[in-house]
């Protein structure tokens, strides 16, 4: 049996220069992307099966979870400076 769990992913309010934007992350993943996009978590996973090797795939569990009303962060930019609200929200 092949198992994937995610870690916990969180949600973070941010405020610069007034505006309100939010951090996303799960635990474990890298965050990022090309400069002034949205940062947002990346998994990416691989499993090299050969075709002769019969192995049948059967998914037994998928969840998903809806995130509404948020304004990503971006990448890193240059003179960005970030006050993080104390409390993440889940």
């Amino acid at each position: 049996m092949l198992a994937f769990h995610l870690g916990n992913l969180t949600q973070t309010e941010i405020w610069n220069q007034g505006e309100r934007f939010d951090r996303i992350q799960i635990e474990g993943a890298p965050d990022g992307g090309p400069e002034g996009w949205p940062e947002l978590p990346s998994l990416v996973r691989f499993v090299l099966i050969p075709p002769q090797s019969g192995v049948e795939l059967k998914v037994t569990n998928v969840q998903s979870h809806l995130l509404t009303n948020i304004n990503p962060i971006l990448t890193s930019r240059p003179g960005w400076r970030e006050r993080q609200n104390s409390q993440p929200r889940v």
